[in-house]
């Protein structure tokens, strides 16, 4: 997207828009789909469940990356002359500008979704490991198990 040409076909930069935003949603989703397993991989380890503090962690972090990512694109912006519009006025943006916004985007987007593709990697809760999880759980609660086949 950062590098799409000025001037293309409009339909292929939705085609690529589509594309991004499946890739976005998943890496979005990923940590609330991976949260219950984590939350019982931290109750098997410390033997209590504390959704509370584990939310609290990921929102704080959530946070702390979106103010971190708009302190970048604001001195990108500052570093490459951004002329700000004085009321109505459409300011034309100098060349430095707009490079400076598409490869803010192209490095940020590579950076963060191959950082979170490592640690996903590294994650060691597998299907079976969570199912196991799952019944130890249900075995310390005195309940069945929780996995079934």
């Amino acid at each position: 997207m950062a590098l799409f040409p000025r001037g293309a076909n409009p339909v292929l930069l939705y085609a690529a828009t589509v594309v991004m935003a499946v890739g976005f949603v998943g890496a979005q989703l990923m940590s609330w789909v991976m949260f219950p397993d984590v939350l019982d991989a931290a109750e098997l380890a410390t033997g209590q469940r504390n959704a509370g503090g584990f939310t609290g962690l990921m929102t704080f972090i959530r946070g702390l990356a979106t103010a971190l990512t708009i302190q970048l694109v604001a001195l990108v912006l500052q570093l490459t002359g951004y002329r700000a519009p004085v009321g109505t006025e459409v300011v034309a943006q100098p060349e430095a500008v707009q490079w400076g916004i598409r490869l803010t985007l192209l490095v940020a987007v590579a950076v963060l979704l191959s950082l979170g593709w490592w640690i996903a990697r590294r994650y060691p809760l597998t299907l079976a490991r969570c199912r196991a999880m799952q019944d130890e759980l249900a075995a310390r609660r005195g309940g069945a198990p929780a996995s079934v086949g």
